[in-house]
This record gives structure tokens, sequence and C-alpha cells, in this order.
């Protein structure tokens, strides 16, 4: 696969103004969370199509279990970094709100934009893995953020390339967005140390699938 740094890079800038903009302009809930990387994607998409340089829809193939073990992979790394939740899941929760927003739209526009046409214009490969997922990180506009955002952008991008698609990247994002939703019900105050380690020994098991495939 051949790459296009040029327009990888273009988009990635398109991508945070446009997500930066709309963030500051939409007034941000449970609802609404997903809104500003969704209009992101879209733009970002409609323009590759425009340029025709957007690849074509690949879903690749789908190992939805192994998928969901990373995600429970990331959910544990990310009880142990400290990644920030967002505010309006530090309040009490719209569940079907924040449902859409991170395990539905959020997810699927991220690996969309992040997973998909971004890592086809950097090449498909190891540095379009790392590449794809500086960005993603620096996406969530959070210096505390930041060490979980790019570990999870490096598996989820290593999953895109195994899979040749994003559908099972999605499954694991949308795992770890609804354990995380989920945490406040599950475990309100600490989340027992079984849970974690049992979360990484999923996860482990997981990369070896994918590995081994």
């Amino acid at each position: 696969m051949k790459s296009d740094l040029s327009s990888a890079f273009l988009f990635c800038g398109i991508y945070l103004g446009v997500l930066f903009i709309t963030s500051s302009l939409i007034p941000l809930n449970a609802w609404t969370a997903a809104l500003p990387g969704a209009l992101s994607t879209t733009v970002c998409l409609i323009l590759a199509a425009l340029a025709s340089r957007i690849m074509p829809a690949q879903m690749g193939s789908f190992r939805p279990l192994s998928a969901a073990f990373i995600g429970l992979f990331l959910f544990a790394a990310q009880s142990r970094m400290t990644e920030p939740l967002p505010g309006f899941l530090r309040e009490p929760v719209d569940l079907p709100g924040a449902f859409f927003s991170m395990v539905l739209l959020g997810p699927l526009c991220e690996e969309a934009f992040f997973r998909g046409l971004l890592l086809d214009r950097f090449g498909g490969n190891a540095r379009a893995v790392v590449l794809q997922a500086v960005f993603f990180a620096v996406s969530h506009f959070s210096l505390a953020g930041l060490p979980f955002a790019f570990t999870g952008g490096l598996l989820l991008g290593f999953i895109a390339i195994s899979t040749r698609g994003i559908l099972s990247a999605f499954v694991a994002h949308a795992t770890l967005n609804a354990i995380v939703i989920s945490q406040r019900i599950l475990w309100p105050e600490t989340i027992p140390l079984w849970i974690i380690a049992l979360c990484f020994a999923c996860g482990l098991f997981g990369i070896w699938r994918f590995r081994k495939a």
C-alpha cells in the first residue's frame, strides 16, 4: 500500500481544526459528545471523496471476541493510567445518550477516520500505525490522557492492519467505552484488582489471537 504523507497530514490538520472549532461551539453533554468528531470525520471523508483519494470501504475480517478482549485490556490500562473521564461521565450519567455517543457514534467515526482513511493514507504499515496513534492521542486535547490515548491508538491500529479493515477495531473501541460508562454503576468507587487482572489477561489472549492469525 503506497503512502501519501502530504494528504495524510492535510487531513489531520483539517480534522483537528474542525474538531477544535465544533467542540468550542457545541454544548457538550451525553448526547452531543461525539458530534464534533462525527462532523470532523464527515468533512474529511467528503473532501477525500472529492479528491478521489478515499479508500474503498473495508470492514475487514470480523473477530469480535478477540477484539472485545482487547477492549477489556484497554479498560484495564485506562484504570491504571488515570485517563480522565469526560465531565458528563463524572456527573449522574444519561445512559442512553452516553451509549449513543461513546459506544456507537464516537467509535464508528474515529475508526473510520483514524484506522480507515488516515491509516490508509500513511501507508497501512507499522509506521502508519504509530503516526495515526499520535494524531489520535492529540485529537483528545488532554495532556493527562495522552499516554492512554496513544496506547489505545496503537492497539486499535494493530487490529485494523491485522484484519485489513475497521470492523474489529470498532468492536474493541466500543467495548472499551461501554465498560467505561458502565463502571460508574458496576464499581462506583474502586474497581476491584481481580477485575483489572482479568481484563489484562483477556486482552493479552486477544492480542495473541490476532498475532496468531
